[in-house]
């Protein structure tokens, strides 16, 4: 950058990349674009991210030319040394002296392909001279995150199975992969899994430290496990104490000043003294030397209970299993907050301005219908494919979509000069392509399309016969999908506002991102499909963008919900 121009940030980088692919971005701001990507790798990858993945470019394929460039520029398997001279003929590496005329009576879209095709061959000269380039963070290049997802070792070594008013430190959801780390649940109960079988409840306030397969850290509070034969050699160590399991169901808790209390509820544990830093659960040194861990200080078997304290002298004590978490209370505490959401889910309906409410519980499997519960209203579905699978609770029904075929289809007629659309999504795979959530057979004036991108955010696309004005009024949420997110259960919401000229995404009942729109106009939907888009079947000039996941719990409404309002749909349905 020259003296007289101060370093851009990435907010700015961000506003030109997408003004220059619009067409209206000033010759002054394409300059320093220019200047930017020249000199910075990280402005460099975040233009490539934008041009290659961006969802506005299918969602407007009628601009086929730019398409075909940026599809050629992504198919980076061709862009050998000698395959970029060739087919680069015609696109000049630009310099910081490139400037594209503009002039009103040409269309914008010669503008942008202009701007495009200088740009893209910066990206082509960008590409063809940096080695082993990074690839990025998972919630921003999905192209590369799915090849980073089938050649990268998963690190996880639990999985949270199941809990109940769980809050905890940091973002944890029910199917959550575990990584080897802290792990801290202030209030609630939860049922999390190690992959060699053992099982583990725990009660809030606990904080613990997961370190492989086989092995944990309690650091305060308390656990119960469950350890089957094949987990046999289970071990949670405590600041003062190790526990080996033996084949056994045993109970550990411990308090801040680090003494312990021990009750086996079935088999036997061992305890031992605290292993030295460094040794693996496995009596294993960081150089792979044996270590002998000694005698156990002492064996516990079945209906004993033992007290340890600061000098590790074990004292036999009086337990209950009520100081312990145990599979009933947790069982238990789920029914309960089964049965507030099925009361929540009995006002809901009623709501007067609910329009669409599928909760999937009565799916028939030899009926195509399936019925919309809000009470006012007398719009169903119609079910193509698309299997009655497990909902977020053990006992709840959801939609899967599996197959490119599946889809619910729908027709909500009438005008929304207000809507909120809200739906529960569990993601299967990472697709380099946007996956449905609701997207309407056409894309005329005003109808919209709500699905994940390839981006990983929430995109709500609003049609319109004037492609420019199209890509203003289109809102992307923040990235929030990222590989650890698959296999989980999150809570997505868009709301839009015409009279205010307004789009808000949340995503788990918080606020994700607003946008002002520089005009709005009612929402009109018609004919619509859920989890797919019927239009590439039609034409064949689309990808198809069919979810690959589970929907659950949909609902659309005629008026903007609040954020209070979205945020107890959440609560009370998590």
């Amino acid at each position: 950058m020259n003296e007289s121009s101060p370093t851009p940030n990435q907010a700015e980088i961000r506003n030109w990349i997408s003004e220059a692919i619009d067409g209206t971005i000033s010759t002054q701001d394409l300059r320093r674009l220019q200047e930017a990507l020249r000199s910075d790798r990280t402005s460099m990858q975040s233009f490539v991210d934008h041009l290659l993945l961006d969802s506005m470019l299918t969602d407007s394929h009628q601009d086929q030319s730019v398409a075909d460039l940026v599809d050629w520029v992504s198919d980076r398997s061709r862009l050998s040394g000698a395959d970029v001279e060739e087919k680069t003929t015609g696109i000049a590496h630009p310099s910081a002296d490139f400037v594209p005329s503009v002039h009103r009576g040409i269309p914008s879209s010669w503008f942008s392909l202009a701007t495009v095709a200088a740009l893209i061959g910066l990206v082509v000269w960008a590409m063809t001279t940096r080695d082993n380039a990074r690839i990025p963070d998972g919630n921003t290049i999905h192209s590369e995150l799915v090849e980073s997802v089938s050649n990268t070792v998963d690190p996880s070594v639990a999985i949270l199975l199941q809990s109940s008013d769980a809050i905890w430190e940091g973002m944890v959801a029910s199917n959550a992969r575990l990584n080897p780390g802290p792990l801290s649940l202030r209030s609630g109960l939860a049922k999390l899994q190690f992959y060699n079988g053992a099982t583990v409840f725990l009660e809030g306030p606990v904080e613990m430290e997961l370190l492989d397969v086989d092995h944990a850290r309690l650091i305060r509070g308390s656990v119960r496990a469950k350890v089957p034969p094949q987990a046999q050699g289970f071990v949670i160590d405590t600041q003062k104490i190790r526990v080996i399991d033996r084949g056994t169901e045993f109970g550990l808790s411990v308090d801040e000043t680090g003494e312990s209390d021990v009750h086996v509820f079935d088999g036997l544990v061992e305890l031992h003294a605290p292993e030295p830093k460094g040794v693996s659960a496995d009596g294993l040194s960081a150089n792979g030397e044996s270590v002998d861990g000694g005698q156990p200080i002492r064996e516990v078997t079945e209906g004993e209970s033992v007290h340890v304290n600061d000098a590790l002298e074990s004292v036999d004590a009086e337990l209950g299993a009520t100081k312990f978490p145990s599979p009933e209370a947790l069982r238990d505490r789920v029914a309960n907050q089964l049965r507030d959401w099925q009361t929540w889910k009995q006002t809901i309906r009623s709501d007067p301005s609910i329009v669409l409410y599928f909760d999937f519980e009565n799916v028939d499997e030899l009926e195509a219908t399936v019925d919309n519960q809000a009470s006012q209203s007398d719009i169903h579905a119609t079910r193509v494919g698309c299997d009655a699978v497990s909902g977020r609770w053990p006992q709840t029904k959801a939609l899967g979509f599996f197959r490119p075929s599946d889809r619910l289809r729908v027709k909500v007629p009438s005008r929304f000069p207000e809507a909120t659309l809200a739906c529960w999504v569990r993601l299967e795979q990472i697709r380099p392509v946007n996956q449905a959530l609701l997207l309407t057979d056409t894309f005329e004036d005003w109808q919209p399309h709500w699905q994940i991108s390839r981006l990983g955010t929430i995109n709500f696309g609003l049609g319109h016969q004037d492609k420019s004005i199209r890509r203003q009024i289109r809102s992307l949420s923040e990235p929030f999908v990222d590989r650890d997110l698959l296999g989980q259960w999150f809570h997505v919401a868009t709301t839009y506002n015409s009279h205010e000229q307004r789009v808000r995404h949340y995503v788990n009942g918080q606020l994700n991102s607003r946008h002002e729109l520089p005009f709005a106009e009612p929402l009109r939907f018609g004919t619509a499909e859920l989890g797919n888009w019927l239009k590439p079947r039609e034409t064949g000039d689309e990808p198809i963008r069919n979810l690959s996941g589970r929907i659950d719990e949909f609902m659309l409404f005629r008026r903007e919900l609040s954020a209070d309002e979205i945020a107890t749909m959440t609560t009370i349905g998590r």
